[in-house]
């Protein structure tokens, strides 16, 4: 009785352990495919969600710079934008202007609305820093996405991951 009862306990610590390694291994892969994805200059997309690195102070106090933001992914339209919000933080492409390309993260001053001069309906955003002086307008086909949270665990785990040395060892030391 005991023996089949030892034999029980060993199955289950058995996979019990080989659980906990799928779903460690499973994350290690998902933070090394958001790593590299971020590092190559590109927003990975997971489940609908992406992944920001703010790059500036622009947004100080609420978002320092090297603090990793969880955004929803979304593509709007002029009909669909209107579930935007004053308030929203959002990451946009960057239409007009010396930032023309570059993705912005800002906050939503003004609610979408159609520009005559440019012909298109926009938001206005701008930095929450203090002094920070309104954004020209962001057109709402260029908006990629809605913050949802600053996440202070990712960012610390980022940073640790963006130094070189820290990297290497950390893929060095399992092998």
């Amino acid at each position: 009785m005991s023996s089949s009862r030892s034999k029980l306990k060993k199955g289950i610590s058995y996979a019990v352990n080989l659980l906990l390694t799928i779903i460690f291994v499973a994350l290690v892969c998902l933070f090394v495919f958001v790593f590299i994805t971020i590092r190559s200059g590109n927003q990975p997309t997971i489940f609908g969600y992406r992944f920001y690195v703010i790059a500036t102070d622009s947004m100080t106090p609420e978002l320092e710079v090297g603090d990793l933001i969880i955004s929803r992914a979304v593509n709007y339209d002029h009909h669909s934008a209107t579930e935007l919000e004053v308030g929203d933080v959002i990451t946009y492409t960057a239409a007009y202007g010396e930032m023309k390309g570059y993705s912005i993260t800002h906050r939503i001053i003004e609610s979408v609305h159609f520009d005559d001069e440019y012909g298109l309906y926009v938001v206005t955003t701008k930095g929450d820093k203090q002094g920070a002086v309104e954004d020209l307008p962001v057109p709402v086909e260029n908006i990629n996405a809605v913050m949802v949270v600053n996440s202070e665990f990712l960012s610390f785990i980022y940073k640790i991951f963006s130094n070189p040395t820290v990297s290497l060892l950390l893929l060095i030391l399992p092998l």
